[in-house]
C-alpha cells in the first residue's frame, strides 16, 4: 500500500470508528458519496457527507473494523473486516434483516477513489462481492 492510501485507508478506519474530525481531514472538500443507486441518500460536500455519516451513526450505526483491497494506486474498497470464524458480512449478497444482532452492522462495501492524497469519491454497494464486480 503506498503512503497516500495507506494515509487514506487510516482515515476510513476513523470512519468506521466513529472519528469524523479525521474522517474531514481526508476528504476533498467537493467530496462525493454515493449510493449504488442513485437516490436521497447521494451527498456532495465534505460537509454533507459527513453530516449524513454523524446521523448514520447517532441512528445507530455500530463501530466496526474495516478491511481494505487496493486495487490500485487511487482506488481501494473499504468493507467490514470480520472474524474468520464468524458469517463474512461482506461476502454476503442476502442479508438476514430479522438478526437483531447484526441490525446495526454495516455489511456493505465501499469503493474510494483518491486523487492527490485525499478521497474523492465514495460509491456504496450492498457488499464487498457487489463493489469488486462493479470495478471489474
Amino acid at each position: 500500500m503506498t503512503s497516500e492510501s495507506a494515509a487514506v485507508a487510516a482515515g476510513l478506519q476513523a470512519w468506521a470508528d466513529g472519528d469524523f474530525a479525521r474522517l474531514a481531514e481526508i476528504l476533498h472538500p467537493d467530496v462525493k458519496l454515493l449510493a449504488s443507486e442513485a437516490g436521497p441518500w447521494d451527498c456532495h460536500g465534505r460537509d454533507v457527507v459527513i453530516g449524513l455519516l454523524a446521523q448514520r451513526r447517532a441512528e445507530g450505526r455500530q463501530p466496526f473494523e474495516v478491511h481494505i483491497d487496493e486495487i490500485d494506486d487511487s482506488t481501494l474498497v473499504i468493507s467490514p473486516a470480520q472474524d474468520d470464524a464468524t458469517d463474512h458480512v461482506h461476502d454476503r449478497e442476502d442479508h438476514d434483516h430479522e438478526d437483531h444482532d447484526h441490525e446495526h452492522r454495516y455489511a456493505g462495501a465501499t469503493v474510494v477513489t483518491i486523487r492527490d492524497g485525499v478521497v474523492v469519491l465514495m460509491r456504496q454497494y450492498p457488499s464487498r462481492r457487489a463493489a469488486l464486480a462493479a470495478i471489474g
